[in-house]
């Protein structure tokens, strides 16, 4: 399993391989995540847990589609989401 957590602009890694962009399967990102690096995480293919907390987030890109094979678990905790895309049930059980 490869995980990386980044918390207050600094970055704590935990058991990352070589190329921990096609094998990371767990994402927490505190306080300092944009938009656009929200758009580059949803191509990460075998993401299978993604937590967004506390970086204001209002809108959740359709691109979260990417995900549905792989993505297990969702934490937007501390955002301001206004939009949510349709396709975003595939998370629901």
């Amino acid at each position: 399993m490869s995980e990386i957590e980044y918390e207050w602009n600094q970055e704590k890694t935990k058991r990352q391989g070589r190329k921990a962009g096609q094998t990371l399967e767990i994402l927490v990102e505190n306080d300092n995540l944009s938009k656009d690096e929200l758009t580059k995480i949803l191509g990460l293919p075998k993401l299978e847990k993604l937590e967004i907390i506390n970086c204001n987030l209002k809108v959740i890109p359709n691109a979260i589609n990417r995900l549905k094979n792989s993505l297990r678990v969702l934490n937007l905790e501390g955002n301001n989401i206004l939009s949510v895309p349709d396709n975003l049930v595939f998370l629901i059980t």
